[in-house]
């Protein structure tokens, strides 16, 4: 059975009311089917220089997040600045000494924001290499920036999904009220 967690989210004991409520107002988890009428809205996840949370969580936490990624890596020609940060990125990756540990290492970048997800079999190691890239002395991330964080387990896999600003001047996420 799988287990799914986002960082951030206060997860103390609330009476079965307040619970209620919460998982109310949380946004709706989709599922991406690749030919689905129901498009990804990426062009919704920044406005104002901020990413807005309630458009992010739906696409971070989908079922078929592999389908995500497909359609966000070819959204559209990214600058070239941003092609020379995913570039980074990816030599980050592929130096870390974790790397021959993960089990997948995707990431997939626009003009304004990054996803990405890294998995691996042991859940401490996968936990040191996200730390080391998300804050690391050799961290291939703008400083400043804004990062999400999605945590899932299952089938012996521990899996985190991030998303990141590609864009420095992003350096705020919008939480809905």
């Amino acid at each position: 059975m799988a287990t799914e967690k986002t960082v951030n989210q206060d997860i103390a004991p609330h009476p079965l009311e307040q619970r209620l409520e919460a998982a109310a107002a949380k946004p709706i988890r989709i599922a991406v089917n690749p030919g689905s009428a129901a498009e990804p809205d990426f062009d919704a996840l920044v406005r104002d220089q901020r990413v807005d949370a309630s458009a992010l969580y739906p696409l971070i936490s989908a079922t078929r997040f592999d389908a995500v990624l497909d359609k966000f890596d070819v959204q559209g020609q990214p600058s070239e600045e941003v092609a020379q940060f995913q570039a980074r990125i990816e030599e980050f990756i592929l130096a870390s000494e974790i790397n021959p540990l993960l089990q997948d290492a995707r990431v997939a970048c626009n003009n304004d924001l990054c996803l990405a997800e890294f998995s691996s079999l042991s859940g401490p190691q996968l936990q040191g290499f996200v730390q080391e890239f998300l804050s690391g002395a050799e961290s291939p991330l703008h400083p400043g920036g804004t990062v999400t964080r999605y945590e899932r387990e299952g089938d012996g896999r521990h899996c985190i999904r991030l998303a990141f600003n590609s864009d420095p001047e992003i350096v705020a996420l919008m939480m809905p009220r």
